[in-house]
């Protein structure tokens, strides 16, 4: 029901927003939640509104979000490059095959040195190796818990804030 309410509330929204320059912002497809008030920004890559909605309050709190579909990723437009890990689910609906898409983040200069947590529907072994050998830090299986994907989040940060002080 929650998340019925917050869809209806976003599509209002969504529909009044509108730049200086009267260009409509894409509010359902790059999200950009409190990136300035925190320290650290979590790039999310997903196409499952529902999944956005729930990851932004999850994880809003703590982070920076910023929430893309896998084609606007793919297309990079609009799209800030200041992240300091990337969240992308690997089940996904169109075009985009979500391991060529850990490839191509892993080939780019201002994301390939990122920790990449993969998110997954399916939960078989080749999925994961193929995830792990792509350059993916992490696979997490869904449904996960809220603990598991803060703890998971926490651990890569910590790492890389070891290495990059």
């Amino acid at each position: 029901m929650l998340l019925k309410l917050l869809r209806a509330g976003i599509r209002g929204i969504r529909e009044s927003l509108v730049t200086e320059n009267q260009s409509v912002i894409p509010f359902l497809f790059i999200n950009r939640y409190n990136l300035a008030m925190v320290e650290e920004n979590i790039l999310i890559i997903e196409d499952d509104l529902d999944t956005r909605i729930y990851l932004q309050f999850l994880l809003g709190k703590k982070y920076g979000i910023t929430c893309v579909s896998t084609l606007e990723f793919n297309d990079g437009k609009n799209i800030p490059s200041k992240y300091d890990i990337i969240l992308l689910d690997i089940s996904i609906k169109n075009k985009v095959n979500g391991f060529n898409l850990i490839k191509k983040i892993k080939k780019d200069h201002s994301y390939g040195n990122l920790p990449l947590i993969c998110l997954s529907a399916q939960n078989s072994d080749q999925e994961k190796e193929m995830a792990i050998s792509g350059g993916a830090d992490d696979l997490l299986t869904k449904p996960v818990s809220n603990n598991k994907i803060l703890e998971v989040i926490s651990m890569h940060l910590s790492e890389k804030r070891k290495l990059n002080p």
